[in-house]
């Protein structure tokens, strides 16, 4: 017999590696990114996309906040205002 299995296992093996007393803890943990951006509009892009490609071992949204000041290129803030720039599902 064949025993298949998920490709998901291999995201959470560090799990094993806890201590005792973090092992209960370990989905209390919460992430949200903080960017600063000013004129890398395709690095912005770049990082909005990862975020979204990434593996997230729950199903809850990561906030992500904008930080840019008054000369913040057209391009930047463009992918600011894109959809690309919604909170992500994780």
């Amino acid at each position: 017999a064949n025993i298949e299995v998920s490709n998901s296992i291999s995201k959470v093996l560090w799990m094993a590696t806890l201590s005792p007393t973090s092992l209960p803890n370990w989905n209390r943990m919460r992430i949200s990114v903080n960017t600063i951006t000013q004129n890398r509009a395709k690095s912005l892009r770049r990082l909005l996309a990862s975020l979204r490609n990434t593996y997230y071992v729950d199903d809850e949204v990561v906030p992500i906040s904008f930080n840019m000041d008054s000369r913040v290129d057209a391009a930047t803030l463009n992918a600011v205002n894109s959809s690309d720039a919604e909170p992500v599902l994780m």
